[in-house]
């Protein structure tokens, strides 16, 4: 009686067998030579088809960092079984199937998806209550056009502010009259020297400020981003925003693959400040300056009185033979190089 009812619990045993062999542990996995791993219950991403091993499970042995390192399979399934696991360490040839211990039934996936990052719209700029506008060509088209020249964007990319003070004298009607306009400033309400002529005659001059902004699309953070991170493709997104001339927001294509040193938040723009960059110039530094404004090309040395990376604007003192050293301030185009962004000064 005892050996049979013995001989029925062996074939029951036996039967159960195949079902509870994702939980065994194979001989010898308790030895040194073979890498155990424990398949995490559930694994919360935002990229599942760039899972690894070491995300889905607990890994311990020998070659548990090359383990971790192995790329799973991209897969729509909501589950990461032992079976696949197993593959992907064979194919990659880390390990043999008999140097690795697997226990645990299944890896649920969880895909965690950023919330779009709705922008807010661009803010309008005031319009100034304008006379009549004339028939014919005004000082203010004049105006347009410099700037649009002197940024280098189309005109439609390009917005103007004037104050109510200035809106008669840039109505003016330029027809047979001689117009230069100079910039001397660079910033978001931008100094224009506006001088007219009839033949050699000056009929006016003035200096008004005008507002600037410029439409270019750059990169916002589609996440919060922490101090350190390095930007990914999916950790930004284009966005069109009207910005001052000087600001120093980055493209996508800059800003992918370059390290925070400080926090964005979701939908903020990513600039030059807030990335790690190398210093191309030193206070002291010797530096070859072009000139940007007006229609003369100049180039002229000047010693650097800051530190500054690529983008950065700072102020220059000339060097030269003779004359007195003149301040200027340029932006750092490279590694010994600016471009002249306003007028010298005393």
């Amino acid at each position: 009686m005892h050996s049979r009812t013995l001989a029925i619990l062996i074939a029951l045993a036996s039967a159960l067998t195949p079902s509870l062999a994702w939980a065994t542990t194979p001989a010898g996995a308790s030895d040194t030579g073979t890498t155990t791993l424990t398949l995490r219950s559930v694994v919360r991403t935002e990229a599942p088809e760039t899972l690894r091993v070491g995300d889905v499970a607990r890994i311990e042995g020998p070659r548990a960092d090359a383990v971790a390192r192995v790329a799973l399979p991209a897969t729509e399934t909501a589950t990461i079984t032992p079976n696949d696991v197993r593959s992907a360490l064979i194919d990659a040839g880390v390990v043999r199937e008999d140097e690795i211990a697997l226990r645990g039934r299944a890896c649920r996936i969880v895909v965690r998806r950023t919330p779009q990052v709705v922008l807010p719209a661009a803010p309008t700029l005031p319009e100034p209550e304008a006379p009549e506008r004339p028939a014919g060509e005004i000082v203010l088209d004049r105006v347009r056009a410099h700037l649009a020249a002197s940024l280098r964007v189309p005109m439609q990319d390009l917005r103007l502010d004037i104050s109510t003070r200035d809106t008669e004298d840039l109505h003016r009607l330029v027809a047979g009259l001689r117009v230069d306009v100079r910039t001397t400033g660079f910033s978001r309400r931008m100094p224009v020297a506006i001088e007219l002529f009839d033949g050699q005659r000056r009929v006016w001059e003035g200096t008004p400020r005008v507002g600037v902004e410029v439409r270019r699309s750059v990169a916002t953070a589609a996440g919060p981003l922490g101090r350190g991170s390095l930007l990914e493709a999916q950790d930004l997104i284009s966005a069109e925003r009207w910005l001052a001339p000087d600001d120093d927001a980055m493209t996508r294509k800059l800003a992918s693959g370059q390290r925070l040193r400080s926090r964005v938040d979701p939908g903020e723009a990513i600039r030059w400040r807030d990335v790690e960059r190398p210093t191309l110039v030193e206070r002291g530094d010797i530096v070859m300056v072009r000139s940007a404004v007006g229609a003369a090309s100049v180039r002229l040395r000047a010693r650097a009185r800051a530190d500054a990376y690529e983008g950065d604007t700072i102020d220059f003192e000339t060097v030269g033979p003779r004359g007195k050293a003149r301040t200027i301030r340029a932006t750092v185009t490279g590694p010994g190089r600016a471009v002249l962004m306003s007028e010298e000064r005393d």
